[in-house]
């Protein structure tokens, strides 16, 4: 019970977060996309077991990915559009 409750917690805040994300960028506001890629980081390493970091913090506007696990070759595009 304690689980599943957690999981609807966890779903609604990324919810919440696609249509701030969806909101923010139709009305040219995407300042959150560079935030969201940080904010993201330890998401992701908890699920995929990884050790993600910023590319673009390496090399302004990396090419092709956003986070990178060098070791594990592992490697996200953060991307988002306007729609909802």
């Amino acid at each position: 019970m304690k689980q599943q409750k957690l999981l609807i917690s966890i779903s609604e805040k990324l919810i919440l977060f696609k249509n701030q994300i969806g909101i923010l960028n139709s009305s040219s506001m995407f300042d959150i996309n560079i935030i969201a890629e940080d904010f993201l980081i330890p998401l992701l390493n908890e699920v995929y077991n990884c050790d993600l970091k910023n590319a673009n913090a390496e090399e302004k506007n990396y090419p092709a990915v956003d986070l990178i696990d060098k070791e594990k070759k592992i490697a996200f595009q953060i991307t988002s559009t306007a729609r909802t």
